[in-house]
């Protein structure tokens, strides 16, 4: 299988999505092709920016408290809906 290219902005925001969709740090940066680091940092931009908004602020200083937690993004999510 042929891997596509993607600029630094394109991975950015593959990395988000696949974060989203409750994937791995480890997971992520294997498909999207860049360092733990460097997607560590992305989706730790992604959290900040996205609590500023009122709206998702609790939700996801909750979600941050249970991966510091070690749980598990599953978890995380299941524990999220209710």
């Amino acid at each position: 299988m042929s891997q596509i290219q993607l600029n630094k902005f394109e991975k950015e925001k593959r990395g988000i999505e696949l974060y989203k969709k409750g994937k791995t740090i480890r997971e992520i940066a294997e498909e999207v092709l860049i360092s733990f680091r460097d997607i560590s940092q992305i989706i730790k931009k992604f959290i900040e920016d996205t609590m500023k908004t009122k709206k998702y602020k609790r939700k996801y200083q909750f979600k941050i408290y249970l991966f510091l937690r070690e749980k598990k993004p599953m978890e995380v999510a299941i524990s999220l809906e209710h």
